[in-house]
């Protein structure tokens, strides 16, 4: 099975709704582990960090093909752990909580989830080799 490493980031890490930029760099990752190929995707977004971070994988996980090991790489804890321990509780649920309420970003979580379909899916935690210069280009290029 191919590898490919998305990485997804957003310039500021506030919690609260604002126009951010956010983006994503995708790898291809030969047998040997050496980088094949990259593509990358930037957007303004009137996003929480959570939603925006949720967007980019989303947008990332538009361009696959076919069925890949995805290693997803992000600052944000929240929304990893989230991939990890929720997605498919909240999936088998009909994307609600125990109340039997939708969960937040319900529609991004279902567009992630199908989007993720048929891949395997490898929340990595810790800073990634794009982190600072995704950081960079996001206040440079796309910040407001």
């Amino acid at each position: 099975m191919r590898r490919v490493n998305i990485y997804a980031e957003c310039y500021t890490a506030t919690f609260r709704k604002s126009r951010r930029a956010i983006g994503y760099v995708m790898e291809l990752v030969d047998i040997e582990g050496e980088t094949v190929c990259t593509t990358e995707g930037w957007s303004i977004e009137e996003t929480t960090w959570n939603e925006g971070i949720l967007m980019a994988f989303i947008e990332a996980l538009s361009r696959m093909t076919r069925p890949c090991e995805l290693h997803l790489y992000t600052q944000n804890k929240v929304v990893l752990d989230l991939i990890e321990n929720n997605l498919h509780t909240w999936a088998r649920n009909g994307y609600t909580n125990t109340r039997g309420d939708r969960i937040k970003n319900a529609q991004l979580w279902e567009s992630f989830a199908k989007g993720s379909a048929g891949h395997e899916i490898l929340p990595e935690d810790g800073m990634h080799p794009y982190y600072h210069w995704m950081q960079d280009k996001l206040k440079r290029q796309f910040s407001a």
